[in-house]
């Protein structure tokens, strides 16, 4: 129920009910929720015809979220991840003072991240286009996003061996 209903269906007969006036601040309120919902609908009317026209928007709007939103998010979840998990077990193995072991931030070299990063934009870019000209950009695209999910991947696997390098001594 939302929050017009809920006060429609039982602040306002409460209300009502309670003063004995069901012509007076409910009665306005209920006009100024119709307004509202006129205006939501009205809205909606300008902005879903224009993806129902046009078959390309569904499509962007499903490559820009998995693409460009999920799949960064996933990454720079990993990136945060991975090197506090391979600092975090180096920490409890060795009793390490500061110093002797590698940061988080030491575990994967930023320049390889930024790379990573750089390349992975390129690969949404380059999806956002294929939406529009799929013969010419889509393998392109996949390439593109593949050899920035591997380029992560090395990433990652570069704090994974710092770990096991500092951990065997």
């Amino acid at each position: 129920m939302t929050n017009l209903a809920r006060e429609e269906n039982i602040l306002f007969p409460a209300f009502e009910a309670q003063t004995g006036n069901s012509m007076g601040p409910t009665q306005i309120m209920r006009m100024e929720h119709q307004q509202i919902r006129d205006l939501v609908i009205g809205v909606a009317y300008q902005v879903v015809p224009m993806f129902q026209i046009t078959p390309p928007y569904p499509l962007l709007l499903g490559v820009l979220f998995i693409g460009g939103f999920a799949v960064s998010v996933v990454s720079g979840m990993l990136y945060k991840i991975v090197p506090f998990l391979a600092w975090f077990h180096l920490q409890a193995q060795l009793q390490a003072r500061a110093g002797s072991i590698p940061t988080m931030k030491e575990m994967i070299a930023e320049r390889w991240k930024r790379g990573q990063f750089r390349m992975h934009v390129f690969a949404c870019v380059l999806l956002v286009a294929a939406v529009f000209n799929p013969p010419a950009l889509a393998l392109p695209a996949g390439i593109t996003l593949g050899l920035s999910a591997l380029f992560l991947w090395v990433n990652l696997l570069s704090a994974v061996r710092r770990f096991t390098s500092r951990a065997e001594t």
